[in-house]
């Protein structure tokens, strides 16, 4: 896939007063490589809409889709929704290519076919501060534990930020809602195209890591890192936000027991986001080539991915809590010698659990680290843009500092995963709207 087949809109924001001057800078600066590169400008005045992500991505696809009208061509292009700081390689591109062009010879699967990529912070970590870092160290595995190889049919993966969608699929379910329960923006549009096939989507993982940065307020001193902090928090209560979504799923769950059982025929969704009908005249998306036979036992594994996503960090607060206050306050001569020898075995699974977790990290995702680093300098320094190659983080495996990183992680969850996720599931007892705050990330001024 060469660049110059490749569009870009830019998703800029109305309320922004600068975002019409800074999207027509870039569409002059950067459009000769391209086939074209458009933006749009999401209003703030939509009624119904809460303003995110969510929201402006469902205005710009609508662009995409008035471009495509009476266009044949429409059938053949894929929408890669991605982050302003995102930095996607070269065989992102190509390996998606190679797999769709494969999946529409083999099956009719490559119509509703979800393409996702796992995450690195690789470009800021060594200017944050440590529990930042260990923060989105640990988001960054998450994100990874998930990733789903070709032959796992039942298998499920959540996007993080970066993912790609066939055109005439994001038409056929009506687009991105912009409701306040899709402000988890990527995993609910990936649960909508869940639902939207009876469990029978298909989820490609991309070898081919997206590069992110590490969010910063861009202040230094005392104050600096304070503030970090805090935007960490307010983007982590945002990621918790979306825990809404285990009530979506759950919803469409039963709607979707009663639908037809054969699984080929799309599920009929009720969210009073969902606009009805496709602009581009797509019908119900053809499934009849999934390799899923047991739908009820992905159903399960999307759910037990709910759960860890939602439920388990603040469930195993919880039990810590629950189990270290019984058992200080425990009468062995009044109490059952079996839940001593319980709690004795529990605790020492959950030691171990930790343990092979910091083996897992100083191995196994330190050399994934060291690769995606060494794989984007490569492909910068190939495309000419030797000027940027000082924007990376390297780390070394056995310094204090990466250990440091990784004895912090529990602390890091805590703080910007369950706490938030604690104040998220309490907010949502009296109201399911967040006001959205962009996260802050570094930024650079370039000559142009």
């Amino acid at each position: 896939m060469v660049v110059n087949s490749r569009q870009i809109f830019l998703a800029m924001e109305e309320r922004d007063p600068h975002a019409i001057r800074v999207a027509e800078a870039l569409v002059s600066k950067f459009s000769p490589p391209f086939l074209d590169i458009q933006y749009s400008t999401h209003p703030s005045d939509i009624p119904g809409e809460s303003q995110g992500k969510s929201a402006n991505v469902a205005w710009a696809a609508k662009a995409v889709e008035k471009k495509y009208l009476g266009r044949a061509s429409f059938q053949d292009v894929l929408v890669t929704v991605m982050d302003s700081d995102t930095h996607l390689l070269g065989t992102y591109y190509s390996l998606i290519q190679k797999r769709h062009l494969a999946l529409r010879r083999q099956s009719d699967l490559a119509a509703a076919t979800l393409y996702t990529a796992p995450i690195v912070f690789d470009r800021n970590a060594h200017l944050v501060p440590r529990l930042v870092r260990a923060a989105d160290l640990g988001w960054s595995c998450a994100g990874l534990a998930c990733y789903k190889l070709p032959e796992d049919y039942h298998g499920i993966a959540f996007p993080t930020s970066v993912y790609t969608l066939p055109l005439s699929f994001v038409s056929s379910i009506g687009g991105w809602d912009t409701g306040p329960g899709a402000i988890g923006e990527d995993m609910h549009m990936m649960l909508k195209c869940y639902f939207a096939t009876n469990g029978h989507l298909n989820i490609e993982s991309i070898a081919s890591p997206a590069s992110m940065s590490d969010i910063t307020s861009g202040s230094t001193g005392l104050s600096g890192w304070f503030s970090n902090h805090k935007a960490r928090y307010v983007q982590g209560l945002r990621h918790m936000w979306g825990c809404l979504d285990a009530g979506y799923a759950l919803q469409h769950w039963c709607q979707m027991e009663s639908a037809s059982p054969d699984g080929n025929t799309v599920h009929k969704l009720n969210n009073d986001d969902v606009k009805s009908g496709s602009s581009l005249g797509v019908g119900k998306v053809d499934v009849r080539g999934s390799k899923v036979r047991f739908v009820w036992f992905r159903n399960a594994v999307l759910f037990l991915r709910l759960f860890e996503a939602h439920i388990f960090p603040l469930h195993l607060l919880c039990i810590l809590v629950a189990s270290n206050s019984y058992s200080a306050h425990l009468s062995s001569s009044k109490t059952s010698p079996y839940i001593e020898i319980i709690l004795q075995v529990t605790a020492y699974v959950r030691t171990a659990s930790f343990v092979l977790m910091a083996v897992c990290l100083f191995t196994a995702y330190a050399s994934f680290y060291k690769v995606c680093v060494q794989m984007r300098q490569w492909e910068m320094r190939k495309a000419g843009l030797h000027e940027f190659t000082f924007d990376f983080s390297k780390r070394e495996r056995w310094i204090l500092g990466s250990i440091l990183d990784i004895l912090s992680l529990t602390l890091a969850s805590t703080l910007f995963g369950t706490l938030p996720l604690f104040q998220a599931a309490l907010s949502h007892f009296w109201s399911d709207r967040l006001i959205y705050r962009v996260s802050g990330k570094p930024s650079k001024s370039h000559s142009s």
